[in-house]
């Protein structure tokens, strides 16, 4: 006989559509960073203090790739 074991409570979803927003405008990368961290909570997967530590990253050190893109992510 074979048992399904249990994993705990399912996780969200790892990359949802309503979570993916393109020619968001936003007056700072400060601003563009909170935004990002917002929907990361909004959608369960953080709490505040990452959206302070996504904060923190970036005055250390730029988490810009190019053209404008950035991933931005907690200390």
């Amino acid at each position: 006989m074979f048992f399904k074991k249990d994993k705990g409570p399912k996780k969200p979803e790892l990359l949802m559509e309503k979570n993916i927003l393109l020619g968001c405008p936003a007056k700072s990368k400060e601003e563009a960073i909170v935004s990002a961290g917002q929907i990361l909570f909004d959608s369960g997967y953080v709490t505040h203090r990452y959206i302070e530590g996504m904060l923190a990253r970036e005055k250390k050190l730029s988490t810009c790739i190019g053209n404008s893109i950035a991933i931005p992510h907690g200390e």
